[in-house]
């Protein structure tokens, strides 16, 4: 298969979600966790694709979103989602990542954005509690509180940082957008409406255990979360 005619390279710079400019002339930055579908072709060893996220504060982060692996002599389609965030976040630019001795060609590369559908009317927060620490989760899947019981101190980023659940299907990254908490149970929506999850969650004193109760379609790879959170001053 042969990627469109006349493709060609190039290189996106992707506004602040938080300049008010662009959230009037783009409506659709509104929403909790602004976002954008990445679309390349490739043929050979495989690539790695991330974005450089510039902060105000001068420091540069690269989250990875998507990995495509070898495709030998034949070009494949590659897709994955990114949304930007993170404390001071400017802008980002795509960068595109190839082993050292290998070689792949890249053709045709998309940074798009992409509208999220608004937030269901009777969405709630999820909240997890155990004897040590209150976790609140919006239904976009940000972290809003990580709070320890014993301090009353909140360890979440003062700023969105990005959903906390991820999947991994066919080589691209999908965020969750969409949290749906029933009973003990938590529904994860994913930017690909062919993704969905359901997990499990049980609160112990001192941890909780996550258990994957369905995941589709069925050769997802795998399904991970982060929590980004933010350093305390702490006496020693």
């Amino acid at each position: 298969m042969m990627p469109p005619p006349g493709c060609r390279s190039s290189s996106e710079m992707l506004p602040s979600p938080e300049s008010p400019a662009q959230a009037s002339a783009s409506p659709w930055l509104s929403v909790l966790v602004p976002a954008y579908r990445v679309e390349a072709w490739l043929r050979g060893d495989g690539a790695s694709f991330l974005f450089y996220q510039y902060h105000r504060d001068g420091h540069i982060s690269a989250p990875t979103v998507g990995m495509a692996g070898p495709t030998g002599g034949e070009w494949r389609k590659f897709v994955s989602f990114y949304t930007p965030g993170g404390a001071g976040f400017d802008h980002a630019s795509l960068a595109v990542a190839v082993a050292y001795g290998h070689t792949t060609d890249v053709d045709d590369v998309v940074v798009e954005e992409i509208s999220l559908p608004p937030t269901r009317p009777d969405a709630r927060p999820v909240v997890l509690e155990n004897d040590l620490i209150r976790i609140k989760i919006t239904p976009r899947a940000e972290l809003e509180e990580f709070v320890s019981r014993a301090t009353g101190r909140n360890y979440a980023p003062p700023l969105a940082t990005g959903p906390l659940l991820q999947a991994s299907w066919k080589g691209g990254i999908y965020p969750a957008y969409d949290l749906n908490w029933e009973g003990n149970r938590l529904h994860v929506r994913f930017l690909d409406p062919a993704l969905r999850a359901t997990l499990q969650v049980v609160a112990h004193p001192r941890y909780f255990v996550l258990e994957v109760v369905d995941v589709q379609p069925a050769d997802v790879e795998w399904l991970g979360t982060e929590f980004p959170l933010r350093p305390l001053a702490t006496n020693f």
